[in-house]
This record gives C-alpha cells, structure tokens and sequence, in this order.
C-alpha cells in the first residue's frame, strides 16, 4: 500500500499540500462512472481530487472526502480489479456488480422474459449471441437488462452516496455527475435508466429541488481512438451503431415536455413516471479533430478533459459579495443559471434542443506532484547509497545507530547547544521570595539586587548577549556546501 501510493500513474506520488485548493463547500457531490469509459473517467477524477483538493482531514495519512462520493457500475469486474494506488475505486465501497455469472442462460429462457412486465421494452428473440465473453456482451440490450434486474438495490445504494456525501452539512444541495460512454453494450444500455433512478432516489429523499445532474458522454471515437480499435471494422461499426441508438435515445428524452410524452418503467420495486430530462445538462466529449483525424491518445484527453471540468467545480470558488448572488458561472448552478439564460435569448427554429455542451480543452497542469516524487525518489535513492543497502528498510536499532552518528541524541544536542556559552549568573534568592516581587519591567532587578553597586543585571545581561552570539553564528553563503559553520543548525545540517 505505501508502494502504491507513491505510483504516479494510479493517482500517488508526493503530493504537495500548498498546491490543494480548499473544497466548494456549498453543495455536496456525487460521481458516478457506468461502463468502462465511464469508470475510467471517474478513476480520473478520484485521481484529480486525491492530488488537487485538500481533505478532510488533513496531515493524516488516509485522506478522506467525505462530501464527494464515488459510485462505478458495471457488468465486467476487470477494471475495477486492477486498480492500484490509494486513489483507486473502492470495490466494496465504491463499486456497484450488475453482473450475471449465469447470463447466457437466463436469456436463453425467452420466455420467461416476455412474461415480465419490467422487461417488456426488450426485443429478446433478437439477441442471438453475445458480442464479448464478458459484461454485457457489448449489446445494449442486455447491458440494459442487467441494470433492470438489480434496479432495486442500484437506487438503494445511490441513496446511500446521497445521505453520506450530504452528512454534516447544513442544507441538502447536491451536485450529480454522471460518466458513461454511449458506445458500450454497458454504458449505453444503462445510462438513461440510472439518470432516471437518480432523479426517482432524490425525489424519494425529498430533495428533488436541491439537486441538479450534470452527464457527461463520450462519443464513440473516444473509444475507437485507442490503438488496436480502429482498424478493427466490426468493433467500429459496434461501436457506431451503440451510439446512434443511444444518442437518438437521448435526444428524445432531453426534450419530452415539448414533445408531450414521459419516460416510464416498471422497475419491479418502484416505478419512474416523469417528464423531466434525464440530466439537466448534457455535455458530449469528442476525441476527434476538426479535420475528422483522431486526437493523439483520445482516450486519455477524453477522459481527463470530463475530470477537469467536474474538478472546477469542486474546488473552493471566491465570489463577490457585490455581484448580487451571480457567482459568473464558477459553481455548477450559476453555469447552469448562465447557459439557460443564454439558450432564452437564441432564435428558436426547427425546434432545436440547446441543452447541451461540447467541451473544449483539458485544463494544463503545473506537474507539482510529478516534480516532488522525483526529487523524493532522488533523494532516496542517494539514502540508499549512503546506509550501503539493496533494500532500506528502517528498523529502529538502524534508527538509533544513526542518531548516535549524527549527534542527535538529547545529551549530544544539549552539548552542542551549550557549547561556548557561559553559565548566567544568577542571584541567590528563594523562588518564593523571587515570586513574592511579582512581574518586574524589563531589565529591573528585585531588592536588594538592585541596590547601588550590585552589577547582577550588567554582568547578567552580559553573558546573554555572549551566548546569543555564540548560537547564532552569522551565515556565510548560501552554498550548501558552506552552511552556517558556528550555529548548532549549521552543524547538524553538514553532518546530515
């Protein structure tokens, strides 16, 4: 574990706290990834907030936040086991399975299927094979099946990230972003149903209007920009026909009191019935170019250019009292405050939806943590020259050894820093008697210490002035190699 946290690549590495920026503490935050891309997206923004927002708790060596909860769903467990670092997704915490170990036979039973009323939208004599041996299979379809089948204990459990991100503070404003991919049998089967589920979980908690829900999906070259997919033509046109369907999908939803219709479904233990968009704002992530060539490492800007955005939000934002409750869109509601104002005053043909964002540029990072774990692991590896081991491991007799060598036992400190000092005269006097005098002005001296012809003060304030200047010798350069040579700190640092 101590390892781990020192891996750069899994969100550790020496993380410096004068580059954390406060947490927003005017809303609580729930993030929720769906699918591989999803997750992905969502592991980088764990990341993001291990490395960039100030805990809890700090100084401990397990930072928590407990006002920003994390949720992945998905029917494969591959990625979430291999995760390392200590910002990686929690299994048993973090992580809701809608997989089924017996999946090809429940579909085979098609008709016990047709028979339930929460399964009436499938098209089950159309699914003949699976795509992949795992997850969903890469139908959407099934993705959407395995979601409905454990429904029930998914809004149980989004329930439970909404009460523990909202504990201990004040009022029940909750910020939801949610991550999925629209390309995936998983992310595209189960986006639409757990942005409904959301909303039924707010609405059942009492806290509808206090809560507001971004989404952010990726377009299908985000995934088919990775190496080994694109030249793959039966996976990339998988990956279109996902997303066609899920997008079309979309689009509907997003605009249902226009068109006067409702999303419903039976989800066995409750049932949606609403009008409401399954996000209130929908943000597309696109690894292409303007010239319809690939972004280098698409998948890697996608995912951390939809981290970067939601990281805006969390921090900690300065707003002007005199500005009239416009905080400029710095906090989730006023970007939302701002892009509906905005969508007012377009023109209105060919009934278009306007409810939606394509994001820009990631955000450029000033790489303080990849700086400080070099110049740590540096440092180390000088150490471990210096002890002579293959491997530093640091027992406390090595511990020992060392103080002793370095001079930096409490005897030996107390030696050094008395060195060349003399002893203060002081005056024989009872404490009680010194007490009794009660405060003196500085440099006054109780009677009969104070008399004519009692040099105590002079002779005392004497020796002071000498071991001051013996313990603060001046420094001579700035060179490492010339450090103050009469302090004590001087002395101890040219030893270590």
């Amino acid at each position: 574990m101590t390892y781990d946290s020192l891996l750069l690549q899994y969100g550790g590495g020496i993380i410096p706290a004068c580059q954390q920026s406060k947490q927003y503490g005017g809303a609580a935050a729930v993030a929720i990834g769906i699918g591989g891309t999803g997750i992905a997206a969502l592991a980088e923004l764990k990341r993001k907030v291990y490395q960039q927002l100030e805990p809890d708790n700090p100084g401990e060596p397990i930072p928590h936040y407990d006002h920003i909860q994390f949720l992945a769903i998905d029917s494969d467990e591959t990625e979430i086991d291999g995760m390392r670092g200590k910002a990686r997704l929690n299994k048993f915490s973090e992580f809701f399975s809608i997989s089924n170990p017996h999946l090809r036979a429940a579909l085979s039973g098609k008709d016990v299927i047709k028979a339930n009323p929460t399964l009436n939208w499938m098209d089950i004599d159309r699914i003949n094979s699976l795509r992949f041996p795992v997850g969903s299979g890469g139908v959407r379809q099934v993705g959407r099946y395995l979601l409905v089948s454990k429904a029930a204990a998914l809004k149980v459990k989004i329930e439970e990230k909404c009460v523990a991100a909202l504990r201990g503070l004040q009022s029940p404003i909750l910020d939801i972003y949610i991550f999925a991919g629209t390309s995936g049998g998983t992310g595209s089967g189960c986006l639409l149903d757990t942005c409904y589920i959301v909303r039924k979980a707010l609405e059942d908690l009492g806290w509808s209007s206090f809560g507001n829900i971004m989404g952010f999906f990726f377009l299908p070259d985000v995934v088919i920009s990775e190496p080994g997919l694109a030249g793959a033509a039966s996976l990339v046109e998988d990956n279109f026909a996902n997303s066609y369907a899920t997008l079309k999908e979309l689009d509907y939803h997003m605009d249902l009191r226009r068109v006067h219709d409702h999303f419903s479904q039976n989800y066995g233990s409750f049932t949606v019935d609403t009008q409401e968009p399954p996000v209130d704002m929908c943000h597309l992530i696109s690894a292409t170019e303007p010239d319809s060539t690939f972004l280098p490492d698409g998948f890697r800007y996608a995912t951390h250019l939809a981290a970067d955005t939601v990281m805006a939000y969390l921090a900690d934002v300065e707003l002007d009292s005199a500005a009239s409750g416009d905080d400029k869109g710095l906090t989730m509601r006023g970007h939302l405050a701002n892009v509906t104002h905005g969508m007012a005053l377009l023109p209105g043909g060919h009934n278009v939806n306007r409810v939606y964002h394509l994001l820009g540029a990631a955000a450029a990072e000033v790489p303080t943590t990849q700086m400080a774990t070099y110049l740590a692991a540096g440092f180390y590896h000088r150490f471990q020259g210096c002890v002579g081991r293959d491997k530093v491991v640091l027992t406390k007799p090595i511990v020992d050894e060392w103080v002793q060598k370095l001079g930096l036992t409490t005897n030996q400190v107390y030696n050094e820093l008395v060195r060349g000092c003399d002893a203060l005269f002081l005056p024989e006097i009872e404490r009680k008697e010194l007490a009794a005098y009660g405060p003196l002005p500085k440099g006054k001296a109780p009677q009969p210490w104070a008399a004519p012809g009692n040099d105590w003060i002079d002779r005392c304030f004497g020796k002071r002035a000498q071991n001051r200047a013996a313990l603060n010798a001046p420094l001579v350069s700035f060179d490492f190699d010339k450090v103050p040579t009469g302090s004590l700190s001087g002395r101890i640092f040219r030893k270590l």
